[in-house]
């Protein structure tokens, strides 16, 4: 427990009037110590993205899609996005 509280205790935070923004640290070794919080949110994101049907089914957006089919569907609208900004900014032709 001592381990935790002092890798967050090292963590610097940042005040943009947005909210706290955590920003990780790195050791003497060359490593860099994520905050506490961080790794968890990152942990409970990827839990929504790959299953979140199973482990939280009640957890739905305002029009009842669950967490996982919404940020799935928002990941394929990124990539989606992602491909036609770089086929056009390179001249290119996608075919997929």
């Amino acid at each position: 427990m001592r381990s935790m509280a002092m890798r967050v205790s090292k963590a610097c935070s940042h005040d943009d009037g947005m909210g706290i923004i955590l920003i990780p640290t790195a050791t003497a070794a060359g490593t860099i110590q994520w905050p506490l919080l961080m790794s968890v949110l990152l942990v409970l994101y990827r839990t929504c993205f790959w299953a979140g049907d199973t482990f939280a089914p009640m957890l739905r957006m305002c029009d009842g899609i669950t967490i996982q089919h919404f940020l799935q569907d928002a990941f394929g609208q990124l990539l989606h996005m992602l491909s036609e900004t770089l086929t056009a900014f390179l001249g290119l032709r996608c075919v997929v």
